[in-house]
């Protein structure tokens, strides 16, 4: 019976070893930048960041997304790999099955979405596991927000605009939200 506790504990350290190791990886600088079309900045999804992000959103000649910063590297070799979907811009470091996986990075996380006609970004949906998240709306960006956190704080914008069809959409584990205009 000793014999099968003892397996069983090493068992488990071996496993907290590695769990500890993938969690606390090391991080890598990222500049990633998608040229998109009308229809895939209408919609764009990050899912399954773990750390702070600051989001900017601005009008420009072009419709683009960039990501820029400092994140885990299997997160940074994910990042590598994404592409624009027809109808939408989908940035996921979420497993095949859906699962999401927090990964410990202190560093932030800045995604810029520029696009050429402000009633083009239908739809931004944030999902994340943990780290505050910042979004920079500037006034011309009519929006409705819907925004929750677990635990943390929400800071509404100043002015709510109910009867806009663009929503800005934040689902956050740990962490606060703030919106600023």
């Amino acid at each position: 019976m000793k014999k099968k506790i003892a397996i069983l504990v090493i068992g488990v350290v071996i496993a907290g070893i590695f769990y500890l190791n993938y969690v606390n990886e090391e991080n890598t600088k990222v500049n990633k930048e998608w040229a998109l079309t009308d229809e895939q900045v209408s919609n764009v999804v990050l899912k399954g960041i773990s750390q702070d992000l600051n989001v900017i959103l601005k009008k420009g000649d072009t419709n683009t997304v960039q990501v820029a910063g400092e994140m885990p590297v299997s997160f940074a070799d994910k990042l590598k790999e994404i592409q624009p979907e027809k109808d939408k811009m989908l940035i996921s470091f979420a497993t095949e099955i859906g699962v999401s996986i927090a990964k410990n990075s202190k560093e932030k996380l800045t995604v810029t979405i520029q696009t050429t006609d402000t009633k083009l970004l239908k739809e931004l949906n944030i999902k994340m596991n943990k780290g505050n998240v910042v979004i920079q709306v500037p006034n011309e960006f009519e929006r409705r927000y819907e925004l929750e956190t677990n635990k943390g704080e929400v800071t509404n914008p100043k002015s709510v605009k109910n009867n806009a069809d663009e929503l800005i959409k934040v689902e956050l584990g740990f962490g606060n939200i703030d919106i600023v205009e």
